[in-house]
């Protein structure tokens, strides 16, 4: 999480000395979803708006797993 802290501010390099003791001092825990893990809720069918679904393959926060699970299951996203 260390690593990564840098990703979730705009100018984290040019405000590294704000956010130091954060970045010391934090704790985080990982929890690994493998790609059976990834679950369709039901309510993305009811989604009705035009929804565009971005991902990469470096992506931390939304994977192709998830991304596809979204794409499968939201009607509305063309």
């Amino acid at each position: 999480m260390r690593q990564l802290l840098p990703a979730y501010f705009a100018d984290y390099w040019g405000r590294e000395s704000e956010f130091a003791s954060l970045r010391t001092d934090m704790q985080a825990f990982q929890r690994h979803f493998g790609p059976g893990a990834v679950r369709r809720p039901q309510r993305l069918a009811s989604i009705t708006t035009p929804t565009l679904v971005s991902t990469g393959r470096h992506d931390f926060i939304c994977g192709l797993p998830l991304a596809q699970a979204l794409f499968e299951g939201i009607p509305a996203r063309n």
